[in-house]
């Protein structure tokens, strides 16, 4: 059985409707693999779980850096996770107007001994960033070297984003198609 954004991403397809933003193809929604929700809403802030840079089953660039992928590999990675993220929160909130500001976002990069510019596979992603929504995508950072990821991803990203309330509905508990869960205002 498909959920109702599997549906949507198909009629998407069928139709040629490609969902963007300022010009950016946002990749199709993930929903999670494990048990957990993609976002977690609350108060105006929209927390975005890790994404890894898939397209659907397969991985972009798995290993670490400083032993199996590149600095450029690593930075088209953190591309795709953070348009993943962007394809979980316009899930979530229904559009990507509805972001007042990005927050933060912290970029963990999977690392070989010795392998220290993980700001610089994070700045790809920051830059992208800033690209899609402009001077509402500056926001504070992290980039955290790590000795393993999920699925031996090479980088996984997470966002905490400021969001409208007037674009999202009510929700209470967690709706297992989407994986999001909006708390009460």
């Amino acid at each position: 059985m498909s959920t109702k954004i599997e549906q949507v991403n198909l009629e998407r397809q069928i139709h040629g409707m490609n969902r963007t933003y300022n010009g950016f193809e946002l990749p199709p929604y993930q929903k999670p693999a494990y048990a957990y929700t993609s976002v977690q809403i609350d108060n105006g802030v929209a927390y975005v779980s890790g994404s890894v840079p898939k397209t659907g089953d397969v991985d972009l660039h798995p290993g670490k850096l400083g032993a199996d992928v590149t600095l450029e590999q690593a930075q088209e990675a953190a591309r795709l996770a953070l348009m993943n993220s962007l394809a979980s929160l316009d899930a979530a909130i229904g559009t990507l107007d509805a972001v007042r500001k990005v927050l933060k976002m912290t970029v963990f990069v999977a690392s070989a001994p010795g392998f220290n510019l993980q700001p610089k596979v994070a700045d790809a992603a920051s830059e992208l960033l800033r690209k899609v929504f402009g001077e509402r995508g500056a926001h504070a950072r992290s980039a955290v070297g790590v000795a393993e990821l999920p699925r031996n991803s090479c980088v996984e990203i997470e966002l905490t984003v400021a969001v409208a309330q007037k674009h999202f509905v009510e929700v209470d508990g967690r709706d297992a198609e989407c994986g999001v869960r909006v708390s009460r205002f």
